[in-house]
This record gives structure tokens, C-alpha cells and sequence, in this order.
């Protein structure tokens, strides 16, 4: 029984001083991190006290984009392109030059090839294709005192860069490396080397620009 009552009264002793002095609050701190603010799309992410929250955000998904139609810097050359995984091909045509020579000339070309990226960016890419080209064409030459059209044909390698935009703007470079075409009029091997370049200047979009979709 004495005991019991020196536990009540030690318990009175403990709780009244504290029944005594209110509880206080404190109001939380709302003064800026001493790092920089954390932004989604330029919108600070706090929380209702004023606390920063250091949130990890994925860049934005590209949008997969496959065919593309460019011009080139060539009179009237124009041409579409395809791009898949690795896979990259080409068609283009000097529309120009054929309107130019009053279609005494006209040259095409095409290729395919493989594609990789050599440089990522946050926003572009950069692209380096090894390629397989083909082209061909006519041309009207003098015999005697009429025109004959000699058709040609041939192919060659060659390497392209592109610089593809994720908003889906595209420039592009084709370097022809080694090719040769023949024709009915190609009497010597260095002809139809020449050949071969004169095709990639009136057909190849040496230097384009285009959009991709």
C-alpha cells in the first residue's frame, strides 16, 4: 500500500508540469534548399512545407520515324529515303538536269546500305551509312548527223553522314567512293569510271535536306 501511493505521486509529480506548459508549434521552414530548385519542365517540385524532392525525370520518348523526303542542292534533284533499325535506302533522280539538256540527259540512282548511330544527342543524332549504290540513265550523242540514245547502267560504293532532328529535320551528305558504269559507248575502263562520277553529280544528294516522318 505505501508503495502505491509513491507511484501515484510520482506520477502526479511528472504529469503536472507538463499540463502546465502548453504544447508549442513550430512552423516549418519554407527558405530555399541551398541547391538549386529541382524542375519538371521548368516547374519547381516542392512539397506543401516548402521541402524540395529531388525527382528523377526520363528524357521525353522520340518518335520512331521512318520515311523521309529531302531535295539536294542540285538543280531539281529530289528523293525519298528509308530508315529501319540498321537498314537504310535510298532513290533519287536529277529532274533538273534531264529538263536542262532538254532530256538529251537524264540520270537516276539508288542504294542501301547499313546504318549506325555515331553520335547521340539529347535531341539529334548523328548517322554514318556504308552504302551500295546503283544508278543509270541516257544520254544522246551525235552519230553522223542524228542523235542516238545510249543507255547506261552501273553501281559503286560509297558513304553518307546525316544529321536526323527528332522534330524530324534531316540534312544529309553522300560521298560516292569507287564505282563503274558501262554502256554500248563505253569503249575504255577509265570511261566508265568518269561515267560513274558524272552519274553521282546530276543524280546522288551529294549535299539535302528534307523532313522525315
Amino acid at each position: 500500500m505505501f508503495v502505491r501511493s509513491l507511484l501515484v505521486v510520482a506520477s502526479l509529480s511528472y504529469a503536472l508540469p507538463a499540463l502546465a506548459d502548453p504544447p508549442t508549434y513550430t512552423e516549418p521552414s519554407t527558405a530555399p534548399a541551398s541547391s538549386a530548385p529541382f524542375t519538371v519542365y521548368g516547374r519547381p517540385i516542392v512539397t506543401p512545407g516548402g521541402r524540395l524532392i529531388p525527382i528523377a525525370v526520363a528524357p521525353k520518348p522520340r518518335i520512331p520515324r521512318y520515311f523521309g523526303i529531302y531535295a539536294a542542292l542540285h538543280v531539281g534533284l529530289i528523293g525519298v529515303d528509308l530508315q529501319a533499325g540498321h537498314f537504310y535506302g535510298y532513290l533519287a533522280g536529277g529532274v533538273g538536269w534531264a529538263l536542262l539538256s532538254d532530256l538529251r540527259f537524264g540520270a537516276f540512282t539508288g542504294g542501301a546500305g547499313y546504318s549506325v548511330t555515331i553520335m547521340r544527342g539529347r535531341t539529334s543524332d548523328w548517322k554514318l551509312d556504308i552504302l551500295g549504290m546503283l544508278g543509270g540513265g541516257w544520254n544522246d550523242l551525235w552519230r553522223g548527223e542524228s542523235l542516238v540514245r545510249y543507255g547506261y547502267m552501273g553501281g559503286g560504293i560509297g558513304v553518307g553522314f546525316r544529321f536526323e532532328h527528332q522534330s524530324g529535320f534531316s540534312l544529309g551528305f553522300k560521298i560516292p567512293a569507287f564505282g563503274y558504269m558501262g554502256s554500248p559507248y563505253i569503249r575504255r575502263t577509265r570511261d566508265g569510271i568518269v561515267l560513274f562520277y558524272m552519274n553521282a553529280i546530276a543524280s546522288l544528294p551529294i549535299v539535302s535536306f528534307g523532313y522525315r516522318f
